[in-house]
């Protein structure tokens, strides 16, 4: 199971604490493991707010791990190198944003984090991707940045988790990114001193993800 937080307005730090608080009880967790059989994974849309270094959520994203949840978050919209907000922290996988062409988005933000740590982890489509929309239980939208892309990349694991949910986050976070897709097209920048086409790297990190050969990577291991 996938599941996305989505908050805002003026108090959004608060409900995304309560939000990812909710996610943590043991209740919930047990619910998923025993109901579902799969563990969950969790793509997070603007969740580390306060700019790079942010550590206000790291106790909670340390509590999800415990608990066997896949931490997936978009690393953001800059554009530019080392824009890469709080979403750089290692504890979670950050996803940047690909195009149809399989070239780096042009809002998708880029590495490496203030701590110099290679960033986003992993990228994904992100480009005018249709999605269920807040106006109505019946509305679509097709929309583009980074919070598309991190879908992608938590129901990959989630996928990987179905199929083992005795995978820990290090290995589904390996799978990913050693069978990730790399003729991606060159950027022509060099962020943190990496060219695009030199993997990994600080724009498409591993590589645009292929689920279909991680699944396979994990039906053969």
């Amino acid at each position: 199971m996938h599941r996305r937080l989505l908050t805002g307005g003026n108090n959004a730090a608060l409900s995304q604490v309560a939000a990812l608080n909710f996610e943590t009880r043991a209740d919930k967790v047990t619910h998923l493991v025993q109901n579902l059989k799969s563990l969950t994974a969790v793509s997070q849309k603007n969740a580390l707010r306060g700019g790079q270094g942010n550590t206000f959520y790291n106790t909670i994203i340390s509590a999800w791990k415990e608990a066997g949840i896949v931490p997936v978050f978009a690393i953001g919209n800059g554009a530019a190198c080392g824009t890469a907000s709080s979403p750089g922290d290692q504890e979670v996988i950050a996803a940047g944003s690909t195009t149809s062409a399989d070239a780096l988005a042009e809002s998708s933000s880029s590495g490496p984090s203030v701590e110099g740590r290679l960033k986003p982890d992993l990228t994904a489509p992100g480009v005018l991707i249709r999605s269920a929309w807040g106006t109505s239980d019946s509305a679509y939208e097709t929309i583009s940045g980074t919070s598309m892309a991190a879908p992608h990349v938590a129901g990959a694991a989630t996928l990987l988790l179905s199929r083992n949910p005795n995978l820990t986050y290090a290995e589904v976070k390996e799978l990913l990114q050693n069978n990730a897709d790399r003729d991606l097209q060159d950027t022509g920048a060099e962020c943190g001193g990496i060219p695009s086409t030199e993997f990994p790297n600080n724009q498409y990190g591993y590589g645009r993800i292929n689920v279909r050969r991680a699944l396979e990577a994990a039906i053969n291991a």
